[in-house]
């Protein structure tokens, strides 16, 4: 019988290989490495572990379907699976509390609340998992990925001015692009140690770039995550780079 640990090994490895479907794919084995980490006592720990592989299948289910639309049950498969990342992620805040959640796990539940627009939940986890020491550089670079998402949908107020609006949103956009220039950064320190996080920090970077309009930054950014996608073998973030997800 497989242990906790091999089991986490092998779900990360399908992971980033995007084998998530059928009965050895990540999907199922991460339903059994969730029963057996219960039964051992680490309750809390299997939210968050199934909450983060749940939502990354999700993912996987979505770019499928936005490569080919009439493939509609992709579509299906990303919205079971977000509802059940959405509930573990839930859960696991409840037993632990955002103060006492790691930040791979703030981070995790944050990409995940923003995904179903609960932004102040979000945020709450974000400006916990930032005001930590010794935040590792890739968890570091993918929260102010979302802390970015944050600030680009935050609420106007109705009140403000044309002109107090136009002001606002290019502070916005100023701070935006600091935080970008961060999350890159921490991007290029990781690529030769963390070769896997620096290709999902760049995909994400670009499509960031591509939201500002700026098409050049973000082709230099989506062909640094192509060539380690390739390089590596990450099929998951490859088929995510094709879809622009």
């Amino acid at each position: 019988m497989d242990t906790v640990e091999e089991l986490s090994k092998e779900i990360s490895e399908k992971t980033w290989s995007g084998q998530f479907w059928g009965s050895q794919g990540a999907v199922e084995l991460e339903r059994r490495r969730f029963n057996l980490s219960k039964r051992e006592g680490g309750e809390a720990s299997a939210f968050g572990a199934a909450s983060s592989t749940y939502y990354a299948a999700a993912g996987n289910a979505y770019a499928r379907f936005k490569k080919a639309p009439w493939q509609f049950w992709w579509a299906y498969r990303a919205f079971i699976l977000r509802g059940y990342a959405v509930w573990l992620s839930d859960q696991i805040e409840l037993k632990k509390g955002v103060t006492n959640m790691t930040p791979d796990e703030l981070d995790v539940r944050q990409s995940i609340l923003r995904r179903v627009k609960r932004y102040k939940e979000a945020k709450k986890c974000v400006h916990e998992a930032l005001g930590r020491k010794n935040v590792a550089r890739h968890t570091k670079a993918l929260l102010l990925i979302g802390q970015i998402d944050l600030e680009f949908n935050k609420p106007s107020d109705k009140y403000e001015s044309v002109g107090d609006s136009a002001r606002d949103r290019a502070r916005s956009i100023t701070q935006i692009e600091s935080w970008l220039e961060q999350a890159e950064k921490c991007a290029y320190e990781v690529r030769s140690s963390n070769p896997h996080q620096a290709a999902r920090i760049f995909r994400n970077c670009a499509m960031w770039r591509d939201r500002l309009n700026q098409e050049g930054r973000a082709e230099v950014l989506r062909r640094q995550a192509s060539d380690l996608a390739d390089i590596r073998h990450l099929k998951d973030q490859r088929l995510k780079i094709d879809a622009r997800l």
